[in-house]
């Protein structure tokens, strides 16, 4: 089972390659006790929540300060964990990534010995390794749609030096990976890989699981006694983050049934330029044109909610485009496209101006406030989500490419 089986298959079929993996490990049961030893280490005051510290030497020498994350998911009896080190480039876009995978929730004190994987078996759909392993991708290739170049271990060890508990924040792991192995694909040579990271984790599926739910409202403006006030709840989210040149930015999508009715649909968009990061706080929303706002993508931060009739696709009937507002990033478990799964927590407040599309008419204007939570895909960097460029008045939520499937979790 390959990082590239992990992410390009369906849901079902993704969770079936995490249990297979984990079967072979044990079913989720305590493994043997790791004979893994990664050598005493002092943690670094400058090692902060959701960074990690890389040194790789060798034929590739080089050493790099960049972020972290990673997610734990319940499949069955047994859980899967993922940590995820990455350096970025100067938008915040992952450049290269160490991946580790091993079984169980992280434990402080726990080793563990990385199995031996080559490039070969890491990309071949049908290799289950036989024990915890891990790999560090660089070069990404647009084209091949993925890295290119990869470090892969002949012997290596992973320990959890100390597991976080904050309250308001998810857990976090420290985290020691130390492994030496040979360059494949557009590299040759050798090299050995420490690493050091602060990772934010998440429980994504199975007991404790966070769960996808976004709550809003919407005033009358100016504020009237008994004046109708719009809600919003539900679990049904599309939250991408988009590292493409020129397109990188944060989608936020969720949908609904419009009470009292049969099939119409109330969606509620958010879109971020860039990447954001845990902590960022007014976010400022922008006034995209109608036409911005029925294509789904504006060259500023916007939020904006579309009322949907039956049909197939669904046909907008009424958009609301933000005016100004603010957008706040409360907590954010961001990891590189290999490991795909992220997290992210927020609330916005916005004002919006309504159009009826079928007849150009002014809605006027009104106020949208809400929470949101929910499973965040890293998409690959020559990926854009389909979402909406319409020259009729065809509804899209967001959706990821067809190349590729969102967090299976």
């Amino acid at each position: 089972m390959s990082l590239t089986h992990l992410r390009s298959h369906a849901p079902v079929a993704g969770c079936l390659a995490a249990l297979a993996i984990l079967v072979v490990l044990g079913c989720g049961k305590e493994p043997p006790a790791p004979d893994a030893d990664c050598g005493d280490v002092t943690i670094p005051s400058s090692l902060t929540r959701g960074t990690s510290q890389v040194s790789i030497t060798g034929s590739q020498a080089r050493v790099f300060t960049g972020g972290a994350g990673g997610y734990t998911a319940n499949a069955s009896l047994a859980t899967l964990a993922v940590l995820d080190a990455f350096a970025t480039d100067a938008e915040g876009r992952p450049t290269s990534e160490l991946f580790i995978l091993f079984p169980n929730e992280p434990v402080a004190g726990k080793s563990y010995d990385l199995t031996p994987v080559s490039a070969a078996q890491f990309n071949d759909p049908d290799f289950t390794p036989t024990g915890p392993f891990a790999v560090y991708g660089d070069a990404y290739d647009a084209a091949a749609r993925d890295y290119t170049r990869w470090l892969t271990n002949t012997r290596g060890c992973l320990r959890i030096l100390d597991v976080i508990s904050t309250v308001g924040e998810q857990r976090a792991a420290v985290a020691q990976v130390e492994l030496s192995g040979t360059w494949e694909g557009g590299a040759s040579g050798s090299g050995t890989l420490k690493a050091l990271m602060n990772a934010p984790f998440v429980s994504l599926y199975g007991l404790g699981a966070q769960r996808d739910t976004l709550f809003a409202t919407m005033d009358t403006l100016p504020v009237r006694a008994g004046a109708a006030i719009d809600s919003l709840a539900t679990n049904r989210l599309a939250v991408f983050q988009m590292l493409k040149s020129g397109e990188t930015r944060l989608v936020v999508g969720a949908s609904a049934l419009v009470a009292g009715t049969a099939a119409d649909t109330i969606e509620l968009w958010l879109v971020l330029p860039g990447v954001p990061h845990a902590g960022q706080v007014d976010a400022l929303i922008g006034a995209p044109t109608l036409d911005e706002a029925k294509a789904g993508r504006a060259t500023v931060a916007f939020g904006m909610v579309r009322y949907n009739s039956p049909g197939s696709p669904p046909v907008v009937q009424r958009i609301f485009r933000s005016t100004g507002g603010t957008v706040n990033i409360r907590e954010l478990v961001f990891v590189g496209p290999a490991a795909l799964c992220g997290w992210v927590r927020g609330d916005f407040d916005f004002n919006v101006t309504g159009t009826e599309l079928s007849t150009g008419a002014d809605l006027g204007m009104r106020r949208v406030t809400g929470t949101f939570k929910s499973t965040l895909t890293v998409l690959q960097p020559a990926d854009s989500v389909r979402d909406g460029a319409i020259t009729a008045r065809a509804a899209a939520v967001p959706l990821p490419p067809a190349t590729v499937t969102q967090c299976t979790f």
